[in-house]
């Protein structure tokens, strides 16, 4: 316990010295990450078999008379070792990727991430079909739903895109958006999320379930909502 007392009174005291400006110990560890980062040694926890497996010398070492260099090859150098190797290696594959799972699985420290489901927002074939035979109707009438930044009068369009690079954000990337591709795929997005939410809060499983097949879908200027008109 004396130990670790000492040893946090010497790591807070100040060092005088025209290098450490009176900074503790800890300061100048601080300092030192802040400036120069943190090294991390990604083997530090791996076992050493396995360390050596990747990293280490898998052939036998040359040993070489004085005066030898190995240039030349000389036949009393050759290595034939890789031969009486290749069964070892071959067992020692086997069990490393366990060896390396099994190390790792301290690092994990959290479940796995639940992917986002990728479910279909309709409830039968009908109310989907219904949902886009409404959508090519305001396609085919230009109308365009507020509240989206589509209309002129809430967003002006901008031509191009600047998107700040780089720690700092000082460099800077012009992406070029130019209006005729990009403004009828704003417009058409706005279409789609608007109609989709007007489905949702109307039920449109509800109203496909009571619709005549032979009705016909047209859509209201009033009330900006899906109606349904029996056909003659």
């Amino acid at each position: 316990m004396d130990c670790h007392s000492f040893q946090a009174e010497w790591n807070a005291h100040p060092i005088s010295g025209p290098d450490t400006n009176d900074r503790s110990p800890n300061d100048l560890r601080l300092l030192g990450q802040l400036n120069h980062g943190v090294y991390t040694d990604d083997g530090i926890d791996l076992h050493p078999d396995v360390l050596h497996e990747h990293y280490g010398t898998t052939n036998q070492q040359v040993r070489r008379r004085r005066g030898q260099t190995g240039a030349g090859h000389p036949p009393e150098e050759d290595d034939n070792s890789d031969a009486s190797n290749s069964d070892s290696e071959t067992d020692s594959d086997l069990g490393i990727t366990t060896q390396v799972a099994a190390t790792q699985h301290s690092n994990i420290r959290h479940a796995a991430i639940p992917v986002p489901s990728n479910s279909n927002p309709f409830e039968s074939e009908d109310s989907e079909a219904l949902y886009f035979d409404a959508l090519d109707l305001i396609r085919l009438e230009g109308t365009i739903p507020a509240g989206f930044g589509a209309l002129p009068i809430e967003h002006a369009y901008e031509v191009e895109e600047v998107i700040r690079l780089g720690r700092r954000g000082r460099k800077e990337l012009v992406v070029g958006l130019p209006e005729h591709i990009w403004r009828p795929r704003i417009e058409l997005w706005a279409q789609a999320v608007h109609l989709l939410n007007e489905f949702m809060d109307a039920g449109a499983g509800s109203i496909v379930s009571v619709l005549p097949l032979e009705g016909s879908l047209a859509y209201s200027d009033r009330h900006r909502r899906p109606v349904f008109e029996a056909a003659d």
